[in-house]
């Protein structure tokens, strides 16, 4: 997929959700390298402290990682107070929100 006007929506939702997938499991195996090497280096180069703060590294990383895709936008949304609204609160706001459900052709979400 050289020239990106060729692709069509789903294309390129498709290309993001893989390089998002691929830069997150890189951070994650980063993490990991990152804390054997410190480990190693710190504990006077025994391989072994590094082998199992580079695997705990992995674990705990890798943890964080499978929560924020899960539950870090209920997070988000929890810490800056956002609430739910009934479509009588702002019918303007249901109505754009709706349409661009339509246009995209997914189900309209909450708002």
């Amino acid at each position: 997929m050289s020239d990106r006007s060729d692709a069509t929506y789903h294309d390129l939702i498709a290309a993001n959700r893989r390089n998002s997938v691929l830069l997150v499991a890189g951070f994650v195996l980063f993490v990991g390298l990152l804390a054997a090497v410190l480990a190693a280096a710190f504990l006077g180069g025994d391989p072994a402290a590094g082998i199992t703060a580079g695997v705990l590294a992995l674990v705990v990383a890798g943890l964080m990682a499978v929560w924020s895709y899960y539950g870090g936008g209920n997070a988000i949304l929890r810490m800056s107070g956002a609430r739910l609204i009934e479509k009588k609160d702002d019918p303007q706001l249901y109505n754009v929100v709706d349409e661009m459900a339509i246009a995209a052709g997914v189900r309209s979400p909450p708002v």
